[in-house]
């Protein structure tokens, strides 16, 4: 399964509604949550964005916004993304 998948099932959302245009709180933590994730992978910020339908400066915004959330100590984010690397 790849990232995005498992990512969407992970949270409960469709594939389609997470590489849609919902600005919804808990849709697009998921997204920044897969664009972080392929990131991390190694994926360039383009690369990331042809997947997700996305820009590059969305893609930028949405690596930083997790990355601030891990410096901050955001135990829910750690958690989920914790629970994603154990499922690769």
């Amino acid at each position: 399964m790849n990232t995005v998948a498992r990512v969407a099932r992970y949270f409960g959302i469709p594939v389609d509604v997470l590489l849609g245009r919902s600005r919804k709180a808990p849709i697009a933590h998921a997204r920044q949550i897969a664009m972080y994730l392929l990131y991390r992978k190694g994926w360039t910020l383009l690369t990331v964005g042809e997947e997700l339908d996305r820009n590059v400066h969305t893609v930028w915004h949405g690596v930083r916004h997790i990355e601030a959330l891990l410096r901050n100590g955001d135990t829910e984010t750690l958690h989920d993304l914790a629970a994603l690397e154990r499922k690769a």
